[in-house]
């Protein structure tokens, strides 16, 4: 599906920092070329792929392959190859300021390849608002645009000669070689993890595809970068406009009781009238069946929030509709009354009910509101990873995320479990069974069923880390998939599967199956059966195995698909030819989870699954907004089963991937229970990565009143901008700031001296508390730290962004206070009445002070 980067531990040799007059240049297996001006990235990584034609296997990942070095003090030569490609690197530093890349390779394979070679991901900060000449092409980069296809995005067409200007200096590259020309375009919009992690410029070959063959011998392609003197004056930076803030209710009169968000939205409801006040003596009536469960995840939020356990009774409630998982709730001036369809119906009822808790100045209130709902996919699940810390992790998701926005299903991948047919194939951090019980239990207290996935086939690294079942492989040389001619093997596997089976007595059993043409000779041992044959035998033989235990059996759909058959979707069959023979062959009642991961309009493979038989289908997604919705919307309209939100950010489930860049996959699920409930019709106004982030706070309900303060007097910096209304006003917060045209401005290597490096503000005695709206000056990779407000680092991702960067803060403590467009605003809070200082770690990107307001 995807490499999972995270999990990957590189322990290569690599090319020792080198450093000649400004520049300063690094190289990495994992990140490639590192270039920095003034230390400023000017090149923050490079990659380079070599794979099956349409990308149905991979030869070559720069990452991974083994290394071969020879430094000097101006340069250095690396080398690698393996048994279908050879590449060679000539990286070299010469005066004035200047770099070579060569790049050599060749392929050694008769088979069709294409080459993927991003020379550079180029900082986009750096050439913002420069302006590009060489070749046909004249052109100014601009600020972000709309999204598009990478051709419409392009900086003019391949070129061998630009020249731009930038507020480092003139930036030439010239390009020769027998290789494709490259091509520059903006990939600032761009939607994937490579390019989400900080704005770039994406430098390169294979954008299209370029083909390769072993006939074409060995090319070369040489990239020469030249950075010219520094400007004397920087060019000032420009802040994103943001639409007009609305205003909120004046001086400190209570605000108004706002509609609650209801998550997913019913598909009929009517909210307003009288609020119920909640107290301990308040009856609240549930009906139908599941009613004790449904008490008991009510007993357990409400205990949590209030302190107090509210009074539960039975009776009539309102009806429900007759639909699986249907439920009815009503609030209002006679009590709270709520009844299930069925147990998932009631549970999901009483979820509800909880979206519906505020507080006003008086205590808790229920809002009023009558609705009936029901789910559009039947079908709505999460796959997780599992390890040693996944049970307090994965029971705050159920009970915080999960259950509470009503996924129903959970796919735990857990081969890499301690399993006692052998605990040695198990990696250092692997999980218990003790820990898989008691998330089995709590699971389902939580209305959700757990279902195991263990690879049977590709995917099986864990398996061959233990040297002793590299006898098992395919492919010895590259062990990645199973030999399944191999009886030991097969009985081997069969052990560990029935281990599993036993240990989650679910339902069903998914075996994995993706890509497993992907790494290594296939077939190899298994010659000269082809590919096809393979596959559908070992599919069969899984089938037949979880038959006989009187269960379903579910695989990815990848190797059933060819991209020639479903573009723009995806698949990796190796043609055309063997997707329809391993779809021919499968047994029409195994369950395929067809994962697309692309935003498309339309997403053929659905229908092609269910044309040729399959009766249960599930559309598998990953992070991308325009993904989730438009693949649960085809889901629907095809008529397949559900949708699963994949996650793959490493083989350890931890809490702490929470606090990098990976955030996104987590806070994308409250998006996926909304599109996977409406079927991807939600026209979805409010952020989920907020939603996330207060619903894994918990917090208590809080006071909906105005604060008044004392808007504190910031003196601005040089930097004046007329984007930010002039004006007072309430933000989300309740709290009142002055919002200016001038703001302060800290030094930063992009924006010139003459910025302060530490700006002070006082704040009056008495002071409890003070909110303070920072934002950053440019987008930044994740962890960067941009300076301290009162001695606390500034990190940005975690705690402060860029006006414009919608990625989610990992520290609770951040609150958005507006959103207007594309302008975010941001809110820390700094407790007692000492002064505000913030202070500037002068790096690309600084922080922005641009308003501050003191409470008492």
């Amino acid at each position: 599906m995807i490499p999972l980067i995270s999990a990957i531990a590189y322990q290569q040799p690599s090319v020792a920092p080198l450093t000649l007059g400004r520049l300063k240049m690094l190289w990495t297996p994992a990140m490639g070329l590192q270039l920095l001006a003034d230390g400023v990235p000017l090149v923050r990584q490079s990659t380079l792929y070599i794979v099956k034609e349409g990308w149905s296997g991979l030869l070559f990942d720069q990452r991974k392959e083994s290394w071969r070095i020879t430094q000097t003090a101006t340069g250095a030569t690396l080398s690698a190859e393996n048994t279908a490609v050879a590449v060679r690197y000539e990286l070299t530093l010469t005066a004035p300021d200047t770099v070579e890349v060569t790049l050599r390779y060749r392929l050694k394979q008769d088979i069709p390849a294409e080459l993927e070679y991003a020379m550079g991901y180029l900082n986009a900060n750096v050439l913002q608002g420069a302006r590009v000449s060489g070749d046909a092409t004249v052109t100014t980069i601009g600020p972000v645009g709309a999204r598009g296809s990478q051709e419409q995005r392009r900086v003019g067409p391949p070129f061998s000669q630009l020249a731009l200007t930038t507020p480092l200096g003139a930036l030439r590259l010239s390009y020769t070689g027998n290789a494709p020309k490259p091509v520059l375009f903006d990939a600032r919009n761009e939607t994937q993890g490579w390019a989400e992690a900080a704005p770039t410029f994406w430098l390169g070959i294979g954008s299209p595809a370029a083909p390769l063959t072993a006939a074409m011998g060995e090319r070369t392609a040489t990239l020469t970068l030249t950075l010219g003197p520094k400007p004397t004056s920087p060019r000032p930076i420009r802040l994103p406009a943001p639409g007009k803030p609305e205003a909120r209710a004046d001086a400190s009169v209570p605000l108004p009781a706002t509609a609650p968000l209801l998550i997913p939205r019913p598909k009929q409801v009517q909210l307003g009238g009288r609020a119920v006040r909640l107290t301990p003596q308040t009856p609240l009536t549930l009906a139908g069946p599941g009613a004790a469960r449904a008490q008991a995840v009510l007993t357990e939020a409400l205990g949590a929030r209030l302190g107090w356990t509210p009074r539960f009774t039975t009776g009539t409630g309102p009806t429900p509709p007759n639909k699986p998982e249907g439920y009815a709730l009503t609030v209002d001036t006679s009590g709270v009354r709520l009844a299930g369809h069925d147990a998932a119906g009631t549970l999901w009822a009483a979820q509800t009910l909880l979206q519906l808790l505020d507080r006003d100045k008086d205590g808790p209130i229920f809002h009023a509101a009558k609705l009936t709902d029901w789910p559009t996919l039947a079908y709505r699940g999460v796959h997780l990873f599992h390890g040693q810390n996944a049970l307090p992790f994965h029971k705050k998701l159920i009970e915080r995320v999960y259950s509470r926005f009503k996924l129903n299903q959970l796919l735990i991948q857990c081969e890499q479990l301690k399993w006692d047919a052998d605990p040695e194939v198990a990696p250092r951090w692997g999980g218990t069974k003790a820990a898989v019980r008691e998330e089995l239990a709590y699971a389902k207290a939580h209305g959700i069923n757990m279902v195991p996935l263990v690879q049977s086939y590709g995917h099986m690294e864990w398996l061959f880390n233990k040297p002793k079942n590299r006898a098992f492989a395919e492919d010895p040389a590259l062990p990645y998939a199973v030999n399944i001619t191999n009886p030991e093997a097969l009985g081997y596997l069969g052990k560990l599967v029935t281990e599993a089976d036993d240990l989650f007595a679910a339902p069903a059993f998914h075996a994995g199956l993706d890509e497993v043409t992907m790494r290594g000779r296939f077939p190899f041992k298994s010659a000269p059966k082809t590919f096809s044959e393979l596959f559908v035998s070992n599919a069969r033989y899984w089938h037949d195995f979880h038959q006989k235990r009187g269960k379903e059996m579910w695989m990815w759909a990848d190797m059933a698909l060819h991209p020639s058959e479903v573009a723009p979707c995806f698949g990796t069959a190796p043609s055309a030819a063997d997707a329809k023979a391993v779809r021919e062959g499968l047994p029409k009642d195994i369950v395929l989870f067809d994962w697309q991961y692309g935003a498309h309009s339309t997403f053929p493979s659905l229908k092609l699954l269910k044309d040729a038989g399959f009766s249960k289908v599930v559309a598998s997604t990953w992070f991308n907004p325009g993904n989730i919705q438009g693949f649960a919307k085809a889901a629907a309209e095809a008529g397949a089963w559900g949708a699963l939100q994949t996650t793959w950010c490493g083989y350890e489930s931890k809490e702490d991937v929470l606090a990098g860049a990976e955030r996104r996959q987590f806070t994308a699920m409250v998006l996926a229970a909304e599109q996977f409930w409406n079927g991807g019709t939600t026209t979805v106004t409010y952020d989920p990565a907020e939603v996330f982030t207060r619903a894994w706070a918990d917090p208590k309900p809080s006071t909906a009143t105005v604060r008044t303060g004392t808007l504190l007097s910031i003196a601005p910096t040089a930097l004046r901008t007329d984007t930010l209304p002039r004006t007072e006003t309430h933000l989300d917060d309740g709290v009142r700031y002055k919002l200016t045209p001038g703001m302060a401005l800290l030094r930063g290597k992009l924006l010139g001296a003459e910025a302060p490096a530490t700006v002070t503000v006082a704040v009056p005695k008495g002071t409890t508390e003070a909110h303070v709206l920072l934002a950053a000056s440019h987008r930044v990779p994740r962890g960067t730290v941009l300076g301290t407000l009162n001695g606390k680092p500034l990190v940005y991702g975690e705690n402060i962004a860029a006006l414009d960067d919608p990625t989610p803060l990992s520290d609770p403590e951040a609150a958005t206070v507006l959103r207007r467009g594309t302008t975010i605003l941001r809110c820390l809070t700094v407790r007692g009445e000492a002064p505000l200082v913030v202070t500037s770690a002068e790096e690309e990107s600084a922080p922005l002070l641009l308003a501050a307001t003191a409470l008492r």
